[in-house]
């Protein structure tokens, strides 16, 4: 074997060493690239996994969206909690900005003390918390701006919301995009936007539900009232809740508005606690129950008539008796639904852990509807009955329910998503009857989609809210 062929051998052993190589670093870059896109969220609230919810918002994008998150990363060595929240924060920001496919412009900025950086968020409105006597202060905020230059402030990230984080977020996100807010009409029995009280000769102002002022976060939330005779054409869905003794004119107008094709939410109660608690004139007490069984059973379902639905599982448990001599009672009316009974398919319940419910009504199917569909959203367990109204609206007896209670081994549907064909609840001889103008009567909707809760306390800030004073806010 002379010297060339031990040279082409060498050289070829060696093109094989490298290609060996190369393919193996190139192999390892493509599966490092490749998993460093794929996170695994292992926490048990998945704290780190963006929802498909969120996801939807983000990739639909309008508009495009500038975040300056501002962290002081120099002065947070010693703060591990912190730390940790912070890099949720960021790698949810970033994620965000992947999924807009770069709508969104994340800046990350560390305000070290008594630089312009510190100025800037300071101009901003970021809170800043003294460290120490030399005054450097620790910066975790964030500004979100849109195009036109229209900016919301999060003054500071409180580990307190931390759970709310991915809605914070979204929600800043969406309302920047979306500058043009749909119209949504208010009926309601309960005094949802605030109210001045003046029982008793002693005014006071009552502030709106705190659900109210979340709502007029998305929408332009107009106050339609109980009276309401027509529903605007502006009015792009209604709100209707505990709807109390309308009129068949106000009846009528929401009928036709679900002719329409336009969607409504009802929250409809045999027996609402806060309505029932409200100061008021004698001549005002009824039994604080709502109904719309008018329109309701023409579209082929209905709230159990003065039935409440009583749940042995899911009651929440009450103390009774004197500090001295207390007991834990389970109360089968005042439910916490959870999420093993809440809709994984259905987008309003599909993020939810709990739902709360006092005194909840049951939704019937009437069977008179061949088209109907109900999909249940919140059901009861079917260790539950239906409990005669009178028997608590008075003074309710949390033991002596449970002793008297016999589970009808049935789920009862305390929300539902309905659809189907409906007819108009109103005949001609009914037109005729209210006096309306039956020039643009529609008498049927082939495909009607509205959306029932059996209950109104659910709403109520004392039924599921919990608040507290963080910096002003």
């Amino acid at each position: 074997m002379n010297l060339t062929t031990l040279k082409q051998i060498y050289n070829l052993k060696l093109f094989k060493y490298l290609f060996l190589i190369s393919l193996f670093l190139f192999f390892n870059l493509i599966v490092f690239k490749s998993l460093t896109s794929i996170k695994l969220d292992l926490t048990e609230d998945k704290l780190y996994t963006v929802s498909e919810n969120t996801k939807s918002i983000i990739k639909n994008l309008n508009e495009p969206i500038t975040i300056k998150l501002f962290f002081s990363n120099s002065l947070s060595k010693e703060l591990s909690q912190i730390r940790d929240y912070e890099k949720r924060v960021r790698e949810l920001l970033i994620s965000y900005n992947k999924i807009s496919k770069n709508n969104i412009d994340l800046q990350i900025i560390d305000p070290k003390p008594f630089t312009d950086q510190e100025d800037l968020a300071n101009v901003y409105g970021i809170q800043g918390l003294q460290l120490n006597e030399e005054g450097e202060r620790f910066y975790f905020g964030a500004v979100f701006s849109n195009s036109v230059d229209d900016t919301t402030i999060i003054p500071f990230f409180e580990l307190d919301r931390e759970q709310f984080l991915e809605y914070d977020l979204t929600k800043t996100i969406y309302n920047l995009a979306n500058t043009t807010k749909p119209n949504i009409g208010l009926i309601s029995g309960l005094p949802l936007v605030g109210r001045v009280n003046n029982f008793q000769g002693n005014a006071q102002y009552e502030q709106p539900f705190y659900i109210y002022q979340t709502l007029n976060e998305f929408f332009n939330v107009i106050d339609l009232t109980l009276k309401a005779s027509s529903i605007p054409e502006n009015i792009d869905q209604l709100l209707i809740i505990h709807p109390k003794k309308l009129s068949d004119i106000t009846l009528y107008a929401i009928d036709q508005f679900v002719m329409s094709g336009k969607g409504v939410t009802f929250f409809v109660d045999p027996f609402s606690e806060f309505d029932n608690n409200l100061a008021k004139p004698q001549e005002e007490k009824d039994f604080s129950s709502s109904s719309l069984s008018k329109i309701f059973t023409s579209w082929g379902f209905d709230i159990k008539p003065g039935m409440i639905t009583g749940d042995i599982v899911n009651g929440r448990k009450v103390s009774l008796g004197n500090q001295n001599n207390q007991k834990i009672v389970t109360y089968v009316l005042w439910l916490a639904i959870q999420e093993n009974l809440l809709s994984k398919k259905d987008i309003i319940t599909s993020n939810l852990d709990y739902v709360f419910l006092k005194s909840a009504g049951s939704i019937e199917n009437l069977n008179t509807n061949n088209s109907l569909l109900i999909e249940p959203l919140i059901s009861s367990s079917k260790d539950s009955m239906l409990i005669e109204r009178y028997k608590m609206q008075f003074r309710a007896d949390p033991e002596q329910l449970l002793k008297d209670f016999k589970s009808e081994n049935k789920n009862h549907i305390l929300g539902a998503r309905i659809k189907g064909k409906f007819n108009s609840a109103f005949s001609q001889d009914d037109l005729n009857k209210i006096n309306i103008d039956k020039t643009n009567h529609i008498s049927e909707i082939a495909n009607a989609n509205v959306i029932l809760f059996a209950d109104t306390d659910l709403l109520s800030d004392n039924t599921w809210i919990s608040q507290q004073d963080m910096f002003g806010r």
